[in-house]
Formats: structure tokens, sequence, C-alpha cells
């Protein structure tokens, strides 16, 4: 009777674990494989294109299954995570041979998250885990990064800020209790994040320290081993930082461009010539999060121009910091167990450049630098010790041995004797045999399924000696044994297995011993990020022509000459045409006109690149550079909309332009990009008045406003605050050309059909639109010349058509006059007649 195999012990203890994660893969150890079961087992092969089959076709119930290498599972985490998966991996937890119940022993020993996945592929990224707590009022957030020990929590006044600094951090994955999920789905508008729930009871003390706990607590859970890699849990206060929200940082594509979605083109692209991952990651985290304390900006500054005065040694530092591995990705895999001895000699390699960095700081004339190589920590000793142990070439594969140097361990090295012996034995038993038999050909050979044997091609079969005991058939050759090879088959495997055992076993503790210092190992790691950073702030600002910014007090902006730091580097672009940003403390908003591809917003971005810049230690691109201190920076920039929540971009644009308006200081910058063209003209000329009115009287922020409402440029006249500008362009020929110049003064027209030109539209709708464009301008009761007020315009009452019964009466006693028929004198007569009715209207 066919056997159910649902029913076997392995099957039970399969289902058994299932239920405790299900929610996560379940990738089960069976030999060399890792396997998936029943529904994991159909899904799961189509996400990961593996062949499904089934476990034991004979038997009455079929189990779908499906499996991958243990030594490839990281490649498939990896697709896992990266499409919002979890899973949960189960190990075999005693060796199958002693295993004496039904089945070996099997456990979950690690579950692997969106969020908690470490990958060896992208280190210039960061994976942040984050913590969402709601309290009463406040929000309590934490966040860590497994890769690298980053480990820091937090606590806003509302969830909206929570979420934002979350989109802000790019988390793959947010936990939560059960009781929040709900709202923090809602807040999260359908993102692609992973939303893991937990059980967790906070204390309710301190909403922050809660949230911290509630994200070790979910680390501690599913990744089951030592946290040691992680630092000390650090409070941060958000008004540290320059807060640019989420929607302002995609705007100003700070590291990401808005139309790939890539590195390239975004500031961090234009600004990254670091040498070392970690560096990398830390300049991406420098443009996030720019700096609020100017002794803190200033002492970058004083780093970067120090290194811009020592050429030989930039480029020293240059070539030195290549040699340096990541150290906070190291870090992380000792405190995590899964080293390997090939990664154990690059930690070496790395500590061993640190002499050489401290040198070549040293040999500076700038004392700061000299005082920084004071504070790197060689930890030589470390260094020395892998030297010492572990083997240069040694392989991946930590179990099999060959890894430890010799003469590191004495009974390593006798266990090695052992096998050198047994090995010069077999040698020596080959070069008899074929002297002893007369098979020249005859070998002595060794596989991990048979052990050793003697092979002897089916030519010579009749020259094989009687003691000789067939072992093994192939297709042209016998394989054999005899007693005496068989017992040198024993001892020498035997020393190999022990020799493997032992080395595993050093190699374990050796690693132990350098956990016990990570803590020193990860601050020379933040060390020589900060350096790599600073060295290459000072590479960036040589090669391109960068000032160092004052920070003043005036809320007053003065660049000279300013680039935007990304387009002048664009392949793209031949000759980048400077411009001046010129704020007085009491211009606090100037509007900005021109036609469209003239550079309004790639000014206006231009600024906020420039700002950024500052505040996070550089130098800038422009000839002369002073800037207040910003708070806060909130753009409005670019067209687009919000398929997942069906916003549109008019929405888009109203919801953006209310966090400027709702959360701006007097010391924020905000820029805005023609408000209000997403919906009719009257309408959104009324929205943009009253925005340019309420930032005026309100908010005070320094602003930049573009638009193509000329009708905006008269609010000059009524706010002193306020001044226009206008991107130079000029007619040649009827040809529409760009200078790209910020002037003063509005600009005199859009230009809008003669860039529809430009794009090269049919002649005749070229024609045409030139056509209609000349009726409106005769037509419409608003333009630049009419007298212009928001109250004239937007703020009348409905108007009755009995109020406007006298108006018309007027008009046709003014189309019947016979000015033919008039003399000068009764002209005048009729004249003087018709504005006396005029004043009758007015005062009624």
């Amino acid at each position: 009777m066919p056997q159910k195999v649902s029913d076997s012990p392995m099957m039970r203890q399969y289902r058994e674990i299932k239920e405790i994660y299900p929610d996560a893969f379940l990738f089960f150890r069976v030999g060399d494989f890792y396997e998936m079961f029943y529904d994991d087992a159909v899904k799961g092969s189509q996400l990961l294109e593996l062949t499904l089959t089934s476990r034991s076709k004979s038997a009455d119930e079929q189990i779908p299954m499906c499996g991958v290498p243990h030594h490839a599972i990281d490649k498939y985490l990896s697709e896992l995570t990266e499409m919002g998966y979890k899973a949960a991996l189960c190990d075999q937890v005693e060796d199958p041979k002693s295993s004496t119940g039904p089945t070996v022993k099997r456990e979950v020993t690690q579950v692997v998250t969106p969020g908690t996945y470490i990958s060896d592929q992208d280190l210039t990224n960061n994976n942040y885990l984050s913590a969402i707590l709601i309290g009463v009022p406040e929000i309590g957030l934490a966040y860590a990064d497994l890769s690298t020990g980053e480990l820091k929590y937090t606590k806003f006044s509302n969830l909206n800020a929570a979420i934002y600094e979350v989109l802000g951090l790019n988390s793959r994955e947010i936990v939560t209790i059960n009781s929040n999920s709900s709202r923090i789905k809602k807040a999260l508008a359908n993102r692609k994040l992973t939303i893991s729930e937990t059980s967790f009871k906070p204390e309710k003390k301190d909403v922050s320290k809660d949230a911290l706990n509630l994200l070790l607590s979910y680390i501690k859970n599913t990744q089951m081993r030592s946290l040691s890699n992680l630092n000390d849990p650090k409070y941060y206060e958000p008004e540290e930082f320059l807060s640019i929200d989420y929607a302002s940082k995609q705007n100003l594509e700070l590291t990401r461009s808005l139309r790939e979605g890539k590195k390239y083109g975004s500031l961090f692209w234009a600004l990254d010539k670091t040498s070392t991952t970690m560096g990398s990651r830390l300049l991406r985290n420098w443009i996030e999060r720019p700096l609020l304390d100017s002794s803190e900006i200033q002492k970058r500054q004083g780093y970067v121009g120090a290194l811009l005065k020592e050429y030989v040694l930039r480029s020293d530092l240059k070539e030195e910091l290549k040699k340096v591995y990541d150290l906070e990705h190291l870090s992380s895999k000792i405190a995590f167990g899964n080293i390997n001895a090939r990664e154990m000699t690059m930690l070496k390699k790395a500590l061993q450049e640190i002499p050489k960095i401290k040198a070549s700081l040293n040999d500076s004339s700038e004392q700061v630098l000299k005082d920084y190589s004071d504070s790197l920590e060689s930890l030589s000793d470390i260094a020395e010790l892998i030297e010492r142990s572990i083997k240069e070439d040694a392989p991946i594969v930590i179990t099999e041995g060959d890894i430890i140097c010799d003469g590191y361990d004495a009974q390593l090295d006798k266990y090695r004797d052992s096998l050198t012996g047994g090995r010069n034995w077999i040698a020596q038993m080959e070069a008899h045999e074929k002297e002893r038999t007369g098979i020249s050909k005859l070998k002595v050979g060794y596989n991990r399924v048979f052990g050793y044997y003697i092979e002897v091609s089916r030519v010579n079969q009749g020259k094989v000696p009687d003691n000789y005991q067939r072992k093994q058939t192939l297709a042209n050759a016998e394989r054999y044994i005899t007693p005496e090879l068989k017992e040198h088959e024993n001892l020498i495997l035997s020393a190999r297995d022990n020799s493997a055992k032992l080395e595993y076993e050093i190699f374990n503790q050796i690693r132990d011993q350098i956990k016990n210092r990570l803590p020193e190992v990860q601050k020379l790691a933040a060390q020589i990020a900060k350096l790599d950073v600073l060295n290459t702030f000072s590479e960036d600002a040589e090669k391109n022509h960068y000032v160092k910014p004052v920070i003043n007090q005036k809320r007053e902006i003065q660049l000279v000459e300013s680039r935007h730091p990304v387009v002048e580097l664009s392949d793209s672009m031949v000759d980048f045409v400077p411009n001046d940003v010129l704020m007085p403390e009491d211009n606090e908003i100037t509007i900005i006109t021109g036609p469209n591809m003239s550079g309004k917003s790639t000014y206006m971005r231009q600024l906020g690149l420039i700002v950024i810049m500052a505040q996070i230690g550089s130098f800038v691109p422009a000839d002369k550079a002073e800037l207040p201190l910003f708070d806060q920076i909130f753009t409005r920039i670019g067209a687009s909309d919000n398929l997942l929540t069906g916003e549109s971009t008019f929405m888009v644009e109203m919801k953006e332009a209310n966090r400027a308006l709702q959360e701006s200081t007097s010391n924020s910058l905000i820029l805005m990009d023609e408000i209000g063209r997403g919906t009719a003209t009257y309408d959104g000329m009324a929205i943009a008045i009253a925005i340019i009115k309420y930032l005026s009287e309100n908010v005070h922020a320094k602003t930049l406003f573009s638009t193509h409402y000329h009708e905006l440029t008269q609010l000059s006249a009524q706010m002193r605050n306020l001044n226009n500008k206008h991107v130079g362009a000029v007619l040649k020929k009827g040809k529409l050309i760009f200078i790209h110049k910020m002037m003063d003064g509005p600009s005199d027209r859009s230009y809008g059909v003669h860039v529809a030109q430009l794009a090269g539209l049919p002649k005749q709708v070229v024609k045409d639109a030139f056509h209609y464009l000349r009726e409106f301008e005769k037509t419409s009761t608003i333009s630049p010349t009419n007298h212009f007020s928001q109250e004239n315009l937007f703020y009348q009452d409905n108007i009755d058509d009995n109020d406007l019964l006298p108006l018309k009466e007027l008009a046709q006693k003014i189309q019947a006059v016979d000015l033919n028929n008039l003399t000068p004198i009764e002209a005048m007569n009729v004249i003087a007649d018709l504005q006396k009715e005029v004043n009758q209207i007015d005062d009624e």
C-alpha cells in the first residue's frame, strides 16, 4: 500500500515549523538543498523561476516541492526580499549520523526580511529597518542598518512627520505593533514597503525608547544571533538637521534623478568621488541630512580647506583609501558569525593601510590634519593576529580546512604532519605498485564518496594482483582497494577530519577575539569614511572651481556667478551660463518670469542644491558665496501625479504647497515653480496670488516663485519684500534664442508659441497659434499693462444684471452720437453730459 508522505516524520516536522512562520517562505534543509513544500513551493517556483516537482511520486498524496542548493541560498534570499517577501531558514542542528530520533533535528536559525537582509552586492546604499510606535500624543521612531551597525531613535509630534522620515530613509520594512498597523498602512498610501506586525507591549513611559525596544526585539527574534555589531543607540532630534521633506528630496534630485530614478543626474552623483563604500554611504547620508550647527559646518570646511592646499597628500590619501575595504560591513559579518577567511584577509589588508594614512596626514603642514592623524587608532594588533593565523589564499568555505597558517597551532601542525605523511605514503605506494604489477598507468586516487582506490584500465585487467579487491566499476577501468590502503585511508581521513574540525574551531576563536574589539573597528570605520568624504570635497572643490561659502546671520543670500552643480557636469551641457542669486535681507520673495526652457527651474534647483552643499560642509559652485543657515527646504517643482492614491498633478501640487505654507519658518527656503497651472487660469492665478500674499505677510521665508502669470509681477508695487527677476531671451528674425541669464524686472512676455515653434510643431499650427495669441491679447481684460490688484480681480461680489442697466444705457447713448454732424462746441457739451452720467453711476 502506498505511503502517505504527509504523515512521514519529516513532513510532520515541516508542518509544525511552518505553522510558527506562516508569513515567510520556509526553506527546509534536506541534505545539500533547501526545500520548499506545498504552497511555498508553488509560489516560490513562480517567483524564483524554479522547477516545480513533487515529493514521492509513487505515494497517494503528492506534495508540491522545489529547492535550491544550500551554497546558492543568498541569491534567492536577495530576490525574495527585493520583492518584499520574508524567508525562514530551517537548518539541521544535529549531525544526521548521530541522530537518534525519527528524523534529524531541525530549527529555524534566521528569518530574513527586506529590512534585515545583508547584501554583499550593493554596499553603497543603506538598508534601513524602521519601527514606528503610535503613542499619545507623540510618535516614536527607531531605525537600524544591520549591514553597518547604525542604530538611532527619535520621536515626532505627528504620524505624517514620522512617515516622511521613513520615506526619506528609503526604509525597506517598517515594524509596528498590531494595533498601529492599519493607521500606518493608510498613511503610507500603498507605497512599496513591507509592514511587519508584532505583539510587542510598550512600557508607555517614553515613546521613542519604546520604538527602539520594539525594533531591537524584532531584530533579535528574526536574526537569532548576537547583535554586537549594532552601535550604541543614539537619540537624535529631527531639528538637528536641515529638514527636507520626501517630495522636496525627489524634486531636488538629491540621490536619484527624477526621470531615470538612478544615481546619475543627482547631486550624489555629482559629488561622489569617494574611494570607499563607507565614504559613499556617509556622503549620501550627509546629503539627505545637512547640518544646522554652523560650528560643525565650519569644522568640515576647515578640513576641506586644509586638504585643498595639499595636492600630493590628497592624491596619496585617495590611493590609500582605495585599499580600505568596507570595515562597517566586515564588522557586521563578524558579529553575525558569517565572515569567511577571505573576508578576514580583507579586514587585515584594510587595517594595514591605516598606518600609511596616519603617516600621510601627519606629514601635512596643516595642524587640523595632524590632529586627525592622532585620532586614528591603527588596530595593528588585529591585523597582526590575522596575518599570523589566516592563510592569504584561504578558500571561502571555512569548514573544509586549509585556512589556518602553519605554526599557529601545535595540535593542528601534528594533524597536518600525519596528513602529509599519509599522502607521501600514498605516492610511494603508487610508485611501488606500478613497479610490482608492471602497469605503468596505474594510479591511486581519492573521491569523497568511495575514499582512496587503485584504478586500473580494462586493457591491464590481466595484470591485477590477487590481493586487489574490486570496489567500483567504470566504463573503461576498474577501481580496487587493498587492506593496507584501507588502513592508511582511515589514518589519513581521520587526520584530515580532525584537522578541518580544529581549523574551524580556531577560526571561530580568532573571529570571537576580533568580535570583542568591534566598537574600536566601528569607530575607525566612521573616521575613515569621514576622511574619505572630506578628501572628496576638496577634490571636487579644486576640479570644479568651488568656493568656501560664508554662513551669515543676516538672512542674506549672495551667490555671485553661481552654477548648477549637476547640470554643469552633465554630458549634454557644453557651456553652462552662471547666474547671480542676490537676495538682501529685506528681499524675501522673488518672482521669476521668462519663457519655458529658459532655465527658471534650473535656477531654483541651483539655489536649493547650493544651500545643501553649504550645510554639509562642501564648497559650492560660485565665484562668491554667502548664505544664511536654513532650517527647512520646501519645493514645488515639476509636474507629477500620484497614480497609487488617485491624486492628480494639481492635487499633488496643492499638497506640497500646503506643507510649505503650514510648516515653514522665516529661516526656511521655499522654491515654487508654476503654482496654479494645473487648473483654470483664473483659479490658478487666484491661488498663486493668495499664496504669495500669505508668504509675504505670515511666513517671511526666502522664496523663489517661478510663474507664467505675468500679472503676478505687479505685486511688487504692493509688497515691499517682493521683487521681480526674469530669464533673458531675445527674438532674432522671429526665432527665440535663450540667453539663460537672470535679469532684473519682469519678462515682457512668455514666448510660449515661440517655444512650441522650437519644438518643431507644424508650421500651420504655429501660424494659427500666433494668430489666436494676437486675438487674445486684443480682447483680454487682464494684461501686465492693466491696473491690477487682488481685490478688483478676485474679491468682487456677484454682479446682478440690473446693476449693469445704467452701463448698457450709457453705451447706447455713446453709440447714438453722430460725430460727423457735431460742431466742436457741441461735441464738448456731449462729452460733458456723458461725464456727469458716469459720475452718477459711480456714486450709486
